[in-house]
């Protein structure tokens, strides 16, 4: 969903009735392996391995994702619409 809009650089494709969370560090409960395979799927291939490290060096950063790391969200589903975080 979010991806195809990356890729074609139109914006940001936002989902009526999916929670959005903010995070302001990788640590948990952001799941960083989860987020690695969103972006490796996005941008059809892999993220450099110091890519989270370069990100954590950053004095401030915000990291924007979807209950379920998708751009859909059912409620009950484990992790899912939690409250924001960071």
């Amino acid at each position: 969903m979010v991806c195809a809009a990356i890729l074609r650089r139109d914006g940001t494709l936002v989902r009526r009735g999916v929670q959005l969370h903010r995070y302001t560090s990788l640590d948990p409960p952001l799941d960083e392996n989860r987020l690695r395979q969103l972006l490796d799927d996005a941008f059809g291939k892999q993220l450099v391995d110091h890519y989270f490290d370069d990100i954590r060096r950053k004095e401030k950063y915000w990291i924007y994702l979807a209950g379920d790391y998708l751009g859909t969200c059912q409620a009950g589903a484990s992790g899912c619409c939690a409250s924001n975080t960071g």
